[in-house]
C-alpha cells in the first residue's frame, strides 16, 4: 500500500511539472510597430482594448508615442499573424501592423511597453 502512495505521489507530481511546462511554453510576446494612429485616447486606446479582448492575449499595452505595442498571447489560442491581421483590420485598414525583432517566449514578469522595444532584432538574436 505504501508502494501504491508513492508512486501515486510521483505520477502527480510529474503530470503537474509537464503541465507546467506546455503551458509556459505556449506564451510568447511579440512586439508590433503600429502605423496610422493619430491619437493617444483614441486610437491607441481602442486597439490596446479590442486586442484585449480576443481570446488567447493575455497583454495588450500600445505605447502611442513610440507607435509600438507589446502583446503576450497563448500561442495554442492565436498567432502572431491572427494578432497582425486583426489590427490591420480595425478602423476600416487604418492602421499597418509589422512585427518588430522576433516572436519571444513570454517570461514571469510583465514586461512594459518601453521594455519591449529594448527585445533583440532577428539579426542580433541569431549572432
Amino acid at each position: 500500500m505504501k508502494n501504491l502512495f508513492l508512486i501515486l505521489i510521483g505520477f502527480l507530481f510529474l503530470n503537474s511539472c509537464s503541465e507546467h511546462s506546455n503551458q509556459a511554453t505556449a506564451n510568447k510576446s511579440i512586439n508590433v510597430s503600429i502605423e496610422g494612429m493619430t491619437c493617444a485616447e483614441g486610437c491607441a486606446k481602442h486597439i490596446e482594448e479590442t486586442l484585449a479582448e480576443v481570446p488567447g492575449i493575455t497583454q495588450s499595452k500600445v505605447n502611442f508615442n513610440k507607435k509600438i505595442a507589446l502583446f503576450t498571447f497563448d500561442s495554442l489560442q492565436v498567432n502572431t499573424e491572427q494578432i497582425l491581421v486583426k489590427i490591420q483590420s480595425l478602423n476600416e485598414g487604418q492602421y499597418k501592423a509589422k512585427l518588430v525583432g522576433i516572436e519571444l517566449p513570454a517570461t514571469e514578469k510583465e514586461p512594459t511597453t518601453e521594455e519591449a522595444i529594448e527585445l533583440p532584432k532577428k539579426d542580433e538574436a541569431q549572432s
